[in-house]
C-alpha cells in the first residue's frame, strides 16, 4: 500500500485501508501521514518518509522543498494556462470567462483540502545525487517553452 498524499480521509482511515488490502504485506508512507505508529498487524511492514532514525541533512530537505516549491509552481502554471486556453477557444462572454482565482477558490474547498499555488516562474533547481523528479523536469521544460497569461 502506498500513501503518497497526507489528506485526512487517508491519514484518519488507516484501518479502513489496510483492512481492505487483506494481501498486503507493506505499507510506504511517502507523505508521512502515519508519523511513528505501530501497526497492530505483524504481517505489514511499514516504512516511508519520517521513518528513519536519524535527521535528514540540510541538503536533502532542501533538495525535497524546493523540488515540491518548482512541481506546486508548474501545477500552478498548468492550471493558468488551461484557463487561458479555456478563454481563448469557449468563452463566448465575461459570464464565462475562467478566472484562475476563482478555479484557485473552488479547488479550495475540496474535503481533502486542495490548495492551488500561484503561478509563476520556475527557474532553476538543483539535483541530489544525480536525480531530479520527473514532475519537477516537467516544470522547468515548461517554463522554457509556455508563457502564461490567464491570470
Amino acid at each position: 500500500v502506498f500513501i503518497c498524499t497526507a489528506h485526512s480521509v487517508y491519514a484518519d482511515g488507516l484501518g479502513e485501508i489496510l483492512s481492505s488490502a487483506p494481501m498486503a504485506r507493506g505499507l510506504f508512507d511517502a507523505c508521512n501521514a502515519y508519523p511513528r505508529i505501530k501497526l497492530n498487524n505483524e504481517a505489514i511492514h511499514m516504512t516511508g518518509i519520517g521513518k528513519g532514525k536519524k535527521a535528514p541533512s540540510s541538503i536533502l530537505t532542501d533538495f525535497v522543498y524546493n523540488g515540491f516549491r518548482a512541481m506546486e509552481t508548474g501545477v500552478a502554471n498548468e492550471v493558468a494556462m488551461l484557463c487561458s486556453f479555456f478563454n481563448q477557444e469557449y468563452h463566448l462572454d465575461d459570464f464565462n470567462r475562467v478566472h484562475y482565482d476563482r478555479v484557485r477558490e473552488l479547488a479550495g474547498t475540496c474535503t481533502t483540502g486542495c490548495d492551488l499555488g500561484q503561478p509563476g516562474p520556475v527557474t532553476h533547481f538543483t539535483n541530489y545525487n544525480g536525480f531530479v523528479p520527473r514532475l519537477v523536469q516537467c516544470a522547468l521544460q515548461q517554463a522554457h517553452t509556455n508563457s502564461i497569461s490567464a491570470l
